[in-house]
């Protein structure tokens, strides 16, 4: 699958990826991994989307402009579903704000973390992340809702009452 079919094949033609292709150093093709070059990093406060580092650890869905209204976005407590809206109906309901933002992928330098630490029980060695360096990082303007507003008006209060707050974590799929 990661030689050009699979779940990976469709994104792989998207020009967003030409473009990257061409403005980043790519590490790997499938799932496409690049890095920033630092002089896009120099040059403005922002970084360009188009010169941005991209990770992927799954396919990512291509919605097509005239579609993306309908998409429909499934919100989920554990195994249970709490609400499914499109983006048509979360424009409507929610504050649309944009915050900027460092981004940094976790992976960042983990060829440093290989010298730090050594092989032994390393999730870097021997995988294509091993020869990443700083280039995973870029200044952004982040876009959309406030997950605080999302969490408060979707997912029930009997839900949110068994939650320890220090122990919640987020997956986008």
């Amino acid at each position: 699958e990661r030689s050009g079919g699979g779940l990976w094949a469709e994104e792989q033609f998207l020009e967003s990826r030409a473009t990257s292709r061409l403005s980043s150093w790519r590490i790997v093709e499938m799932p496409y991994t690049s890095v920033t070059h630092c002089a896009f990093l120099a040059a403005s406060y922002l970084t360009p989307r188009d010169v941005l580092y991209v990770r992927n650890h799954g396919p990512v869905p291509a919605v097509a402009v005239e579609d993306a209204d309908d998409h429909t976005i499934h919100f989920c407590a554990g195994a249970e579903e709490v609400a499914a809206l499109s983006l048509a109906e979360l424009r409507n309901r929610f504050e649309t704000i944009q915050v900027p933002s460092i981004l940094q992928c976790a992976g960042n330098r983990a060829a440093d973390n290989l010298v730090a630490n050594g092989i032994e029980g390393n999730g870097f060695a021997a995988s294509d992340d091993e020869f990443i360096g700083l280039g995973m990082l870029g200044n952004i303007r982040w876009g959309g809702f406030r997950l605080s507003d999302l969490v408060q008006a979707l997912v029930p209060e009997s839900i949110r009452a068994r939650w320890n707050v220090g122990d919640l974590h987020v997956t986008f799929e």
